[in-house]
């Protein structure tokens, strides 16, 4: 909770604050001293809240890479069009013994609501399913905002 102190230090109410610690306004050094520290907490406060509203995405590896008969148990969906681009991701997968399928992405909200259904029937059946957008590697049509919005919200 806040204090009456801190409310007077972000406010910058300095005199009010100096009044509050008996009177310590009337010296003009102590005055300064406030000053700065009212300056410098809400410099913080706002560097704080800024990152606060950042997030950040971090790769980790994993511990021990999939052996083989773990690496058949997994199931990859990537959503977008199979291409050139993905081919190296599609030899590895297959080399790996791993299954994956193509789903395009969605042009009408009939396709939204039917790729959603499939999203959750394979997450369902599936605790080890990977989704992979790769729609934007090297794709002719860029998908709308809306579009990759939604599809981030279904996923």
């Amino acid at each position: 909770a806040r204090t009456q102190a801190i409310r007077l230090l972000e406010d910058g109410r300095i005199e009010e604050l100096a009044a509050l610690l008996d009177g310590a306004g009337e010296d003009d050094q102590t005055f300064a001293v406030l000053t700065k520290l009212a300056a410098q907490h809400n410099q913080q406060r706002s560097t704080q809240s800024i990152a606060d509203d950042r997030y950040e995405f971090r790769w980790e590896k994993a511990v021990t890479p999939l052996s083989g008969a773990e690496a058949g148990d997994s199931s990859w969906i990537l959503i977008g069009d199979e291409s050139e681009a993905l081919k190296p991701l599609v030899d590895t997968l297959t080399a790996r013994g791993q299954q994956y399928r193509f789903l395009q992405l969605p042009a009408s909200d009939a396709d939204e609501v039917q790729l959603a259904a499939t999203l959750r029937a394979a997450a369902a059946g599936d605790s080890t399913l990977r989704i992979v957008h790769v729609a934007a590697l090297d794709s002719g049509a860029t998908p709308s905002m809306r579009s990759l919005l939604r599809m981030q919200h279904q996923v």
